[in-house]
Protein backbone atom coordinates (compact mmCIF):
# COMPACT_ATOMS: atom_id res chain seq x y z
CA UNK A 1 0.00 0.00 0.00
CA UNK A 2 1.35 3.37 -0.65
CA UNK A 3 0.84 4.86 2.69
CA UNK A 4 3.21 2.21 4.42
CA UNK A 5 5.97 3.67 5.90
CA UNK A 6 7.82 0.34 7.49
CA UNK A 7 7.84 -0.51 10.83
CA UNK A 8 8.80 1.71 14.11
CA UNK A 9 11.83 1.45 15.23
CA UNK A 10 12.64 -0.94 18.27
CA UNK A 11 12.68 0.17 21.75
CA UNK A 12 13.53 -0.28 25.09
CA UNK A 13 10.69 -2.92 25.10
CA UNK A 14 10.06 -4.52 22.00
CA UNK A 15 14.02 -4.70 21.40
CA UNK A 16 14.30 -7.30 24.61
CA UNK A 17 10.86 -9.02 23.96
CA UNK A 18 11.81 -9.54 20.30
CA UNK A 19 15.59 -11.02 21.37
CA UNK A 20 13.60 -13.11 24.00
CA UNK A 21 11.41 -14.59 21.40
CA UNK A 22 14.42 -15.42 19.56
CA UNK A 23 15.66 -17.50 21.76
CA UNK A 24 12.48 -18.68 22.98
CA UNK A 25 9.96 -18.90 20.00
CA UNK A 26 6.30 -19.20 20.15
CA UNK A 27 3.20 -20.30 18.41
CA UNK A 28 0.92 -16.41 17.92
CA UNK A 29 -2.64 -17.14 16.99
CA UNK A 30 -4.13 -13.93 15.64
CA UNK A 31 -7.42 -13.75 15.58
CA UNK A 32 -7.72 -10.79 13.14
CA UNK A 33 -5.78 -13.15 10.24
CA UNK A 34 -7.85 -10.28 7.70
CA UNK A 35 -6.53 -7.11 8.92
CA UNK A 36 -3.22 -6.51 6.79
CA UNK A 37 -1.62 -5.16 9.53
CA UNK A 38 -1.49 -8.46 11.21
CA UNK A 39 -0.34 -9.98 7.50
CA UNK A 40 2.76 -7.09 8.04
CA UNK A 41 3.18 -8.46 11.37
CA UNK A 42 3.24 -12.76 10.36
CA UNK A 43 5.89 -11.68 7.69
CA UNK A 44 8.30 -9.91 10.08
CA UNK A 45 7.45 -12.38 12.80
CA UNK A 46 8.75 -15.03 10.61
CA UNK A 47 11.80 -12.75 9.35
CA UNK A 48 12.74 -12.63 12.58
CA UNK A 49 12.81 -16.17 13.55
CA UNK A 50 10.60 -15.27 16.85
CA UNK A 51 7.75 -18.20 16.24
CA UNK A 52 5.36 -19.57 14.21
CA UNK A 53 2.36 -16.95 13.34
CA UNK A 54 -1.27 -18.59 12.94
CA UNK A 55 -3.98 -16.53 11.28
CA UNK A 56 -7.61 -17.20 12.02
CA UNK A 57 -9.89 -15.67 8.63
CA UNK A 58 -10.73 -17.13 5.36
CA UNK A 59 -7.98 -17.79 3.17
CA UNK A 60 -8.52 -16.56 -0.29
CA UNK A 61 -9.58 -12.92 1.71
CA UNK A 62 -5.99 -13.35 3.40
CA UNK A 63 -4.35 -14.39 0.40
CA UNK A 64 -5.30 -12.30 -2.37
CA UNK A 65 -4.60 -9.24 0.89
CA UNK A 66 -1.22 -10.48 1.18
CA UNK A 67 -0.72 -10.58 -2.69
CA UNK A 68 -2.21 -6.66 -2.99
CA UNK A 69 0.56 -5.74 -0.80
CA UNK A 70 2.95 -7.64 -1.51
CA UNK A 71 3.36 -9.64 1.95
CA UNK A 72 4.71 -13.23 1.76
CA UNK A 73 3.05 -15.64 3.35
CA UNK A 74 5.81 -18.32 3.80
CA UNK A 75 6.06 -20.28 7.00
CA UNK A 76 2.34 -18.07 7.84
CA UNK A 77 -0.38 -20.75 8.72
CA UNK A 78 -4.30 -20.05 8.07
CA UNK A 79 -7.04 -21.71 9.45
CA UNK A 80 -10.48 -21.23 8.63
CA UNK A 81 -12.33 -21.76 12.14
CA UNK A 82 -15.89 -22.62 10.08
CA UNK A 83 -13.53 -25.74 8.11
CA UNK A 84 -11.44 -26.88 10.93
CA UNK A 85 -11.25 -30.54 11.99
CA UNK A 86 -11.21 -29.34 15.66
CA UNK A 87 -14.33 -27.21 15.51
CA UNK A 88 -16.32 -29.79 16.44
CA UNK A 89 -13.83 -30.79 19.58
CA UNK A 90 -14.34 -27.24 20.57
CA UNK A 91 -17.60 -26.71 20.03
CA UNK A 92 -18.27 -30.23 22.77
CA UNK A 93 -15.98 -28.31 25.09
CA UNK A 94 -17.68 -25.11 25.03
CA UNK A 95 -20.74 -26.87 25.88
CA UNK A 96 -19.50 -28.72 28.65
CA UNK A 97 -18.70 -25.58 29.83
CA UNK A 98 -21.41 -23.96 29.66
CA UNK A 99 -23.03 -26.98 31.58
CA UNK A 100 -20.47 -26.64 34.56
CA UNK A 101 -21.82 -23.10 35.02
CA UNK A 102 -25.08 -23.72 34.95
CA UNK A 103 -26.07 -21.78 31.66
CA UNK A 104 -27.49 -24.99 29.65
CA UNK A 105 -27.06 -26.01 26.06
CA UNK A 106 -26.82 -23.03 23.63
CA UNK A 107 -28.35 -23.23 20.71
CA UNK A 108 -25.63 -21.67 18.46
CA UNK A 109 -23.06 -23.19 19.73
CA UNK A 110 -20.78 -23.47 16.37
CA UNK A 111 -21.01 -19.92 15.61
CA UNK A 112 -20.11 -19.06 19.04
CA UNK A 113 -16.99 -21.41 18.54
CA UNK A 114 -16.43 -20.52 15.43
CA UNK A 115 -16.00 -16.78 16.04
CA UNK A 116 -12.13 -16.65 15.79
CA UNK A 117 -11.47 -14.89 19.25
CA UNK A 118 -13.38 -17.82 21.01
CA UNK A 119 -11.29 -20.52 18.55
CA UNK A 120 -8.20 -18.96 19.12
CA UNK A 121 -9.33 -18.99 22.84
CA UNK A 122 -9.80 -23.01 22.75
CA UNK A 123 -6.20 -23.10 20.62
CA UNK A 124 -4.26 -22.08 23.42
CA UNK A 125 -6.30 -24.00 26.22
CA UNK A 126 -5.83 -27.14 23.98
CA UNK A 127 -2.17 -26.28 23.37
CA UNK A 128 -2.47 -25.64 19.88
CA UNK A 129 -0.96 -22.51 20.34
CA UNK A 130 1.03 -20.73 23.49
CA UNK A 131 -0.42 -16.91 23.06
CA UNK A 132 -3.32 -14.58 21.19
CA UNK A 133 -2.36 -11.51 20.14
CA UNK A 134 -5.77 -9.26 18.83
CA UNK A 135 -7.41 -5.59 19.84
CA UNK A 136 -7.12 -4.56 16.57
CA UNK A 137 -10.43 -4.88 15.09
CA UNK A 138 -12.02 -6.38 18.34
CA UNK A 139 -12.80 -4.69 21.58
CA UNK A 140 -10.78 -5.47 24.36
CA UNK A 141 -13.63 -6.63 26.37
CA UNK A 142 -14.31 -9.18 23.73
CA UNK A 143 -10.93 -10.95 24.23
CA UNK A 144 -11.16 -10.95 27.81
CA UNK A 145 -14.38 -12.53 27.63
CA UNK A 146 -13.43 -15.47 25.36
CA UNK A 147 -10.18 -16.01 27.62
CA UNK A 148 -11.84 -16.15 30.65
CA UNK A 149 -14.44 -18.51 29.57
CA UNK A 150 -12.09 -21.03 28.83
CA UNK A 151 -9.82 -20.89 31.61
CA UNK A 152 -8.71 -24.21 32.67
CA UNK A 153 -8.81 -23.34 36.30
CA UNK A 154 -10.60 -20.03 36.93
CA UNK A 155 -10.43 -19.72 41.01
CA UNK A 156 -11.41 -16.14 42.61
CA UNK A 157 -7.85 -15.68 44.21
CA UNK A 158 -6.19 -15.98 40.80
CA UNK A 159 -8.17 -13.29 38.90
CA UNK A 160 -7.90 -12.53 35.03
CA UNK A 161 -6.52 -9.24 34.80
CA UNK A 162 -4.92 -6.72 32.57
CA UNK A 163 -1.53 -5.56 31.98
CA UNK A 164 -0.57 -2.01 30.55
CA UNK A 165 2.70 -1.36 29.16
CA UNK A 166 4.40 2.41 29.00
CA UNK A 167 7.52 3.05 27.85
CA UNK A 168 8.60 6.60 29.32
CA UNK A 169 11.93 7.17 28.26
CA UNK A 170 12.28 10.11 30.52
CA UNK A 171 11.50 8.50 33.58
CA UNK A 172 14.81 6.50 33.10
CA UNK A 173 17.00 9.43 33.32
CA UNK A 174 15.23 10.07 36.57
CA UNK A 175 14.35 6.44 38.60
CA UNK A 176 16.75 4.44 36.41
CA UNK A 177 16.08 0.82 34.89
CA UNK A 178 14.96 0.89 30.85
CA UNK A 179 11.36 3.49 31.47
CA UNK A 180 9.29 0.45 31.05
CA UNK A 181 6.57 0.28 33.19
CA UNK A 182 3.67 -2.49 33.94
CA UNK A 183 0.73 -1.20 35.37
CA UNK A 184 -1.40 -3.93 36.54
CA UNK A 185 -5.06 -4.91 36.41
CA UNK A 186 -5.72 -1.58 34.60
CA UNK A 187 -8.01 -3.20 32.08
CA UNK A 188 -10.25 -5.48 34.66
CA UNK A 189 -11.54 -3.74 37.85
CA UNK A 190 -13.62 -5.23 39.99
CA UNK A 191 -13.88 -5.46 43.98
CA UNK A 192 -10.86 -7.30 45.21
CA UNK A 193 -9.01 -9.02 48.17
CA UNK A 194 -5.95 -8.29 49.32
CA UNK A 195 -4.75 -11.87 47.86
CA UNK A 196 -5.88 -11.36 44.29
CA UNK A 197 -4.24 -7.94 44.26
CA UNK A 198 -0.85 -9.58 45.79
CA UNK A 199 -1.30 -12.59 42.96
CA UNK A 200 -1.85 -9.39 40.00
CA UNK A 201 1.41 -8.14 41.47
CA UNK A 202 3.75 -11.33 41.88
CA UNK A 203 2.39 -12.23 38.11
CA UNK A 204 3.01 -8.63 36.88
CA UNK A 205 6.35 -8.53 38.03
CA UNK A 206 7.23 -11.83 36.46
CA UNK A 207 5.58 -11.03 33.21
CA UNK A 208 8.00 -7.80 32.85
CA UNK A 209 10.66 -10.19 33.88
CA UNK A 210 9.70 -12.64 30.85
CA UNK A 211 9.17 -9.94 28.54
CA UNK A 212 12.38 -8.23 28.94
CA UNK A 213 14.68 -11.62 29.88
CA UNK A 214 16.15 -10.21 33.33
CA UNK A 215 17.55 -12.15 35.58
CA UNK A 216 15.75 -13.88 38.34
CA UNK A 217 17.86 -12.62 40.95
CA UNK A 218 15.34 -11.06 43.50
CA UNK A 219 14.39 -12.40 47.27
CA UNK A 220 11.42 -14.53 47.79
CA UNK A 221 9.31 -14.19 50.58
CA UNK A 222 5.93 -15.07 51.77
CA UNK A 223 2.89 -12.18 51.56
CA UNK A 224 -0.03 -13.15 53.88
CA UNK A 225 -3.41 -12.26 53.46
CA UNK A 226 -5.61 -11.14 56.27
CA UNK A 227 -9.08 -11.78 55.08
CA UNK A 228 -8.16 -15.28 54.09
CA UNK A 229 -6.13 -18.45 54.51
CA UNK A 230 -4.50 -17.61 50.93
CA UNK A 231 -0.68 -17.16 50.90
CA UNK A 232 1.28 -15.38 47.95
CA UNK A 233 4.71 -15.46 46.70
CA UNK A 234 6.30 -11.79 47.48
CA UNK A 235 9.19 -11.09 45.21
CA UNK A 236 10.95 -8.61 46.74
CA UNK A 237 13.55 -7.01 43.84
CA UNK A 238 13.15 -3.16 42.21
CA UNK A 239 12.55 -1.23 45.67
CA UNK A 240 12.07 1.60 43.88
CA UNK A 241 8.56 0.53 42.23
CA UNK A 242 5.80 1.17 43.29
CA UNK A 243 2.82 -1.06 44.76
CA UNK A 244 0.99 -1.61 41.88
CA UNK A 245 3.91 -0.18 39.11
CA UNK A 246 6.82 -2.39 38.34
CA UNK A 247 9.48 -0.54 36.32
CA UNK A 248 12.04 -2.31 34.78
Amino acid sequence: MSDWQGFSPLNDFTGPLLDNLKRHPKRIVFPEGEDVRVLRVSQRFVEEQAGAPILLGRREVITRMAEMNGISLKFVRIIEPEKSSDLQMFCDRYERAEQMFGNGLPMNTREIVSEPVHFAAMMVLYGQADAIVAGNMKRVASVFRAVNKYRQDPVPTKPLFAISIVLVPEFSKKFGGRGVYFLADTGYCGRSACCSIYYRTVRMVRCGEAALGVAESHRHGRGDCGYCDFQVEMIQSYPRSGNFTKGF
